[in-house]
């Protein structure tokens, strides 16, 4: 669903990752409805739809972020050509590149039901972490989520459960499961 937190919790999970002195870039793949420069405070002027286009280099669209200690690549300027640009050999090839060069890539995406994107970046990816909202999404979507992608193969990392009311709540431990993000480590 939208407006899960998927953003905020990826940039707090890359932030820590960036305090065990990590090499972390985070990329904004969510073309339709990019929200990562917001939460890293910037402008969404260049970026990965801008490097795939050949408008700039790719170094030229990473920006450093002292705020939470990463790298950002944003989705960068809007295009209608979601599909072509996330299934490009090129976006493949540069994915590949900057394996070789962090730690962590983690990638924001669309959720898995909302469209088919989330599936074309799984293809990248090392696997998918689920971020759930605890009182807004419904077991029916975590299911269908979760059968997409068991259907097209994609490794499910594991689920995050987010706003949870502690005081309201007794939850054990307190964790459990779902969806949203795309996440990748580098030298498995």
């Amino acid at each position: 669903l939208q407006s899960e937190g998927k953003t905020t919790f990826l940039s707090s999970l890359c932030y820590l990752l960036g305090q065990k002195n990590k090499r972390v870039l985070i990329i904004d793949l969510d073309l339709r409805r990019p929200k990562l420069h917001l939460v890293v405070d910037s402008l969404n002027n260049k970026g990965i739809t801008d490097i795939l286009m050949g408008d700039i280099e790719l170094n030229d669209a990473i920006m450093k972020n002292t705020r939470i200690g990463v790298d950002v690549l944003s989705s960068g300027n809007r295009t209608t050509v979601y599909i072509n640009i996330l299934e490009s050999v090129k976006l493949k090839s540069l994915v590949q590149e900057l394996r070789t060069q962090y730690d962590y890539i983690l990638i924001d995406s669309p959720p898995v039901i909302a469209v088919s994107d989330a599936l074309y970046i799984s293809k990248l990816t090392d696997g998918v972490l689920f971020i759930v909202e605890n009182s807004k999404t419904k077991k029916g979507i975590i299911k269908e989520a979760v059968s997409l992608l068991n259907k097209n193969q994609v490794k499910i990392l594991g689920i995050v459960l987010v706003q949870v009311d502690l005081k309201k709540n007794t939850y054990g431990y307190g964790y459990t499961y779902g969806y949203g993000y795309t996440y990748h480590e580098a030298n498995d």
